[in-house]
C-alpha cells in the first residue's frame, strides 16, 4: 500500500495546486515534440511543459488505479473480470481495447 499512498499524496498535492517544480531531462519522439508545439501555436495549450504535466497526471491516475485493482484482485481473485467481461464494458463505453496489432509499448 505505501506505492499507492505515495501516488495518491502526489495527485493530491497536484489537485491542491502545487507550484513546486523540478527540471528533468527527457528524451520524447520527434513527432511529439512537433504535434506538441502545434498545440502550443494554435493555443490549444499553454506550453509543452503544461500538456506534458497533464498526460503524466493522467497517466499517474491510470498505472493508480491499476495497482489499486491489483491489490483488490490479490485479495479477492474471484473479483477480477474475464477477459470477455472486459471486452463487453469496453464496447459498451466505446473503448478500443490495444491487440498485438495496435498496442503501445
Amino acid at each position: 500500500m505505501d506505492d499507492v499512498d505515495a501516488l495518491v499524496r502526489a495527485l493530491d498535492a497536484l489537485a491542491a495546486g502545487s507550484t513546486r517544480t523540478r527540471p528533468v531531462s527527457v528524451s520524447l519522439p520527434g513527432p511529439l515534440i512537433d504535434a506538441l508545439h502545434t498545440l502550443v501555436e494554435k493555443g490549444t495549450v499553454s506550453s509543452t511543459s503544461a500538456a506534458t504535466t497533464e498526460a503524466l497526471t493522467q497517466w499517474v491516475h491510470n498505472r493508480l488505479l491499476r495497482l489499486t485493482l491489483d491489490e483488490i484482485y490479490a485479495d479477492q481473485p474471484d473479483l477480477r473480470p474475464s477477459p470477455a467481461d472486459v471486452e463487453t464494458m469496453a464496447r459498451r463505453v466505446g473503448v478500443v481495447l490495444p491487440t498485438a496489432g495496435n498496442a503501445v509499448a
